[in-house]
């Protein structure tokens, strides 16, 4: 079953919410009433849409908004040419990758996500500034700046395994596949310094990356408490990884501390399909994370997380985080420290800074702030801006707008940051 996806885009002034259907996306702009009418839309002949990612486009670059097909195909579209033209279908402007899957990996692109611009540019590898998901547990990394050129990749010699392969084609786009077995690839998020990204699949293995080399290195990461993973984020800070799926619970994980360091439970009744973080509460100077999850019970569920006391001294690690390794940043914290050294990473091979899911007893608990059901389907995306959230089934799109008046908002005597209180 092919999830609605959702984006919020700003073109010329003008905000879109952008969402696959069928063959197709469409463009529903955003007006003051915050009513969403549709202003564009296009089609890809011959396979579904299931993965949308869009950034805001700079001067020289081709496209901002990347499509992902269901035959392994993945378009780069430049939008604002888009809405102007009022295309119905791709035109020869859209750039095509790994078209109809041949040559490379034809089977369903589960996710497509744009490297964060952000941190030392001069610094990182500039190898790659896109990446593409798929069901067969490869990952393969483009370049939206290059030509398209067909890709060659050896013959995996153990599906099961996880491998690093350049394409055998000298400047070929994509030019390298990274496969992390045979489970399905979920989802994926860079870090907001764009150094590190996160993949999630359906074994419930969410695996770190540093990808601030040519070749990644899996730094850090944790097993699923159950079952697999359908969506994964990072904070704003950089600091913490939120992941939900198949368990119906949301896990923090910290950077520092190296192993999940808090369960979000009871907020939902089945799967949890996708997870976002509430921007404009973290960035107000507030020690919460304000999160949003949505499941296949139908529910929309807002949590509150309030950072560790010291995590002043987690802001001074991240600071010198180009230098120092996990081992020296989790050392200064004194929650780092202590959990360090209570769960060790418990894998072998590639995964072997991993850890296992911790036990019931040893991780702190999270209620929601509110669960609700507000769809009669299951809901499979969410998304903030500044004036609302929007959450989208396979029928429909809602806007939630935030409270027009501070009395509206909910409060906590015990945290001063709970005025914020969403919805």
């Amino acid at each position: 079953r092919v999830h609605q996806r959702v984006e919020v885009a700003t073109v010329e002034g003008r905000r879109y919410a952008l969402v696959n259907a069928g063959e197709g996306v469409r463009a529903m702009a955003l007006d003051e009433a915050n009513d969403a009418k549709t202003a564009a839309s296009v089609t890809f002949g011959g396979a579904c849409v299931t993965s949308l990612a869009w950034r805001a486009k700079e001067e020289g670059e081709r496209c901002d908004l990347l499509v992902g097909l269901a035959n392994g195909e993945v378009c780069g579209v430049d939008l604002g040419r888009w809405l102007g033209e009022k295309a119905k279908r791709a035109t020869a402007t859209t750039t095509r990758w790994n078209a109809d899957g041949d040559g490379v990996n034809a089977s369903r692109t589960t996710c497509v996500r744009w490297r964060t611009r952000g941190g030392d540019k001069e610094n990182l590898a500039t190898g790659f500034d896109f990446v593409s998901l798929h069901a067969d547990g490869s990952m393969y990394t483009y370049d939206s700046s290059k030509d398209v050129v067909a890709a060659k990749f050896e013959a995996l010699a153990d599906a099961s395994a996880l491998s690093v392969a350049a394409s055998q084609v000298p400047g070929s786009n994509p030019s390298a596949r990274w496969h992390f077995g045979r489970h399905t690839l979920n989802a994926a998020a860079f870090s907001p310094d764009c150094r590190y990204l996160v993949v999630v699949n359906g074994a419930g293995m969410c695996r770190v990356l540093d990808v601030e080399l040519d070749r990644p290195n899996i730094v850090a990461g944790f097993k699923s408490y159950y079952a697999g993973f359908n969506a994964v984020t990072w904070s704003p800070c950089g600091r913490y990884v939120i992941a939900g799926g198949e368990s119906d619970m949301l896990e923090i994980w910290g950077l520092y501390e190296r192993e999940v360091v808090a369960w979000g439970c009871g907020g939902h009744r089945s799967w949890i399909t996708d997870v976002a973080v509430d921007e404009r509460a973290a960035g107000e100077g507030h020690r919460f994370l304000r999160i949003a999850s949505v499941g296949e019970d139908c529910r929309v569920a807002f949590w509150d997380w309030h950072f560790p006391e010291d995590d002043d001294l987690g802001e001074t690690a991240a600071r010198d985080s180009n230098t120092a390794t996990l081992a020296d940043q989790a050392s200064r914290l004194s929650v780092g420290a202590a959990r360090a050294s209570r769960r060790a990473p418990s894998f072998v091979g590639p995964d072997a800074n991993i850890v296992q899911s911790a036990h019931r007893d040893e991780v702190e608990r999270l209620v929601p702030i509110m669960t609700h059901k507000l769809h009669t389907s299951p809901v499979t995306a969410v998304r903030f801006t500044a004036e609302a959230a929007l959450t989208a089934t396979l029928d429909e799109i809602k806007l939630w707008r935030r409270p027009s008046h501070p009395s509206r908002y909910v409060h906590d005597d015990d945290h001063e940051e709970s005025a914020l209180g969403f919805p």
